[in-house]
């Protein structure tokens, strides 16, 4: 798999608004790649499969930043995902769920 197209000052600024940015969280849950592209340095065609589910909360996002950011930056942002409540973790379709497809 290439690596993340992200780098590591934008996912600290999607974290930053994950975290703290309730209107920005609520635009990211309707249109991800919208979101991500609207912040300073992002690719313009970035994209990111739907959400499905419930966006962790900011505290949840804050206290799991550094996992968070590993696993973008490593280029799992390329599958759909959805951020959970229980671990903090982006997964969806991919090996940390267990799915591979």
């Amino acid at each position: 798999m290439p690596g993340s197209p992200l780098t590591p000052a934008l996912v600290d600024t999607l974290l930053d608004r994950l975290a703290t940015d309730d209107g920005f969280r609520a635009k990211f849950m309707d249109n991800p790649s919208s979101a991500v592209q609207s912040l300073p340095g992002a690719p313009p065609d970035f994209e990111v499969g739907p959400c499905h589910g419930t966006l962790a909360s900011r505290e949840q996002i804050a206290a799991t930043r550094a996992a968070i950011a590993a696993q973008l930056l490593t280029g799992f942002a390329f599958m759909p995902f959805e951020l959970t409540s229980i671990t903090g973790l982006f997964v969806g379709r991919g090996p940390l769920d267990g799915n591979s497809t």
